[in-house]
């Protein structure tokens, strides 16, 4: 690869990844900034952990031969986490709707 179109990329990856963290901080400033009351905002704050998951994605595509391996460790993690599910899902649904529901009949009876 000729060194000019490897600085091109360079910087354009540099630039993307540039890009990422300054929307990934604009909405943790926006969300912020609406829990002291000073906006309305109503977006969910980003997580470290979906920030991890761009930059994973990002070195897939950077480095081919990582793909591989990143694969293997999401394929372990969906085995693991298929054997110890609940017996019922929806239970959990089910509690909270209740819990919900008898909230809203205190206040109706006020």
């Amino acid at each position: 690869m000729p060194s000019g179109l490897a600085t091109f990329l360079d910087a354009g990856v540099a630039v993307f990844v540039a890009v990422v963290l300054f929307v990934f901080f604009l909405r943790r400033l926006l969300w912020w900034m609406d829990q002291r009351g000073w906006i309305l905002y109503s977006g969910d704050p980003p997580t470290y952990g979906s920030l991890g998951n761009a930059f994973q994605e990002l070195q897939s595509i950077a480095e081919p031969h990582t793909q591989y391996v990143l694969e293997e460790k999401r394929c372990e993690e969906s085995e693991e986490d298929g054997e110890a599910g609940p017996d019922d899902p929806t239970r959990h649904l089910r509690r909270q709707l209740k819990r919900i529901l008898e909230q809203r009949d205190g206040r109706d009876a006020r």
